[in-house]
């Protein structure tokens, strides 16, 4: 599993910084980035928490918050037409955020898991 985190978290890493490169360059990829970018996020997420290989972390706890908020603003959305405005608004402006959150915690299990067998046991 570690050797998979590691490449999870080097194709994130390299998906967003080709991503900023190219929106840099030419912003009319800026939206097909957003895309492959997002479509990561949400494979390699759904791949762990599936799996179960996450450890339970304070940040693993506020992804899991963030998510089930946005299942239930989403939800109340079929019923108040603000309340999926108001979400969608978040998705489009806070997935960056998100992915970039994602990122770092996903960097800080694999610095954990290259640290020394008994460093881990504190």
């Amino acid at each position: 599993m570690k050797k998979i985190k590691q490449i999870d978290l080097f194709i994130q890493v390299a998906l967003i910084i080709l991503w900023v490169l190219s929106t840099i360059f030419s912003k009319t990829y800026f939206f097909y980035g957003y895309l492959i970018v997002g479509a990561w996020y949400l494979f390699s997420l759904i791949c762990y928490i599936i799996f179960g290989s996450h450890s339970q972390t304070r940040h693993h706890t506020v992804i899991r918050i963030i998510i089930i908020t946005i299942i239930t603003v989403l939800s109340f959305g079929l019923i108040i037409e603000s309340w999926l405005i108001l979400a969608l608004y978040f998705l489009l402006f806070g997935s960056p955020l998100l992915v970039i959150y994602y990122t770092y915690v996903c960097y800080m299990e694999v610095k954990s898991l290259n640290e020394r067998p008994l460093a881990q046991l504190k």
